[in-house]
């Protein structure tokens, strides 16, 4: 009788070997060696600060983004491992060769991780404090609303003949106090976002009011336009919830400051 029957196939027996569960743990390890690098080097600090460009007011968005990249650098280091590996078994070199480098490569991934931390933080941290900084990743954000309210009070004495530059800088340095003691009692852990202001006089139908821009971590926008009409000391303030212009010459804004002063600011 034929050894091969007439029609049949017969298949290679196919490799159904599965990783063991020890080398799954020193993959693991490996990945935990790479967090390890990141973490104590203050590489995932850097990256957070230098590339993602939230800001303070992003608090939540930011911890996502932290804890994603952490996830990620384990699954990188246990993929790397495991490569690395099948590498080293595929190789043309001695069996006795393969098995030394199989075992010294697990031992060595957590002594070379923080070797390579220890080489890399003064790098990152010399970075930092040349205060070098990358194009942040913009994140599309809705265009929020303006939102406007009026206060008034007696003028205590104050005239347009003491609208200085001095008292300009005191009303910035005020407003920029108010927002940050504000923020401070809303969230008493930490508040301390990036503040940027800028001021200015105009002059309108005789009548000098004082502009003032504030930019709160790229996250919040507010105008503050300040003027003596009737005996009262009126403040108009726009603000916006996101990182979008507030126009003074039209749209709520403009439309409260012509009712408050009775002067429509231009557009030059």
């Amino acid at each position: 009788m034929d050894k091969w029957t007439k029609g049949e196939i017969v298949k290679p027996d196919e490799n159904t070997e599965k990783p063991s569960k020890l080398w799954m743990i020193y993959h693991f390890w490996c990945g935990m060696s790479l967090y390890v690098f990141v973490d104590v080097s203050g590489l995932l600090n850097f990256i957070v600060n230098n590339f993602a460009g939230l800001g303070s007011g992003a608090a939540t968005s930011t911890a996502l983004i932290v804890s994603a990249l952490s996830v990620g650098v384990l699954v990188l280091g246990y993929y790397l491992s495991q490569s690395l590996v099948e590498k080293i078994v595929n190789s043309k070199m001695s069996t006795n060769g393969k098995i030394a480098l199989k075992t010294a490569f697990p031992i060595l991934c957590y002594p070379l991780a923080i070797f390579l931390a220890m080489v890399t933080m003064p790098i990152l941290k010399n970075l930092d404090e040349n205060q070098i900084s990358y194009p942040p990743i913009t994140m599309k954000a809705e265009k929020k609303p303006v939102l406007v309210a009026t206060t008034s009070q007696s003028t205590a004495g104050i005239t347009e003949e003491q609208f200085d530059q001095v008292f300009l800088n005191n009303l910035e340095d005020w407003l920029i106090k108010t927002i940050l003691e504000k923020g401070i009692n809303k969230y008493p852990d930490g508040f301390s976002p990036e503040i940027n202001s800028s001021s200015t006089y105009i002059t309108l139908m005789g009548m000098k009011l004082a502009v003032i821009k504030i930019n709160v971590a790229n996250y919040t926008r507010m105008v503050a336009i300040i003027g003596i009409k009737g005996g009262q000391l009126h403040r108009v303030n726009c603000i916006r919830a996101s990182n979008h212009d507030i126009p003074i010459w039209s749209g709520e804004c403009g439309n409260e400051i012509q009712k408050i002063f009775g002067v429509r600011l231009q557009l030059k």
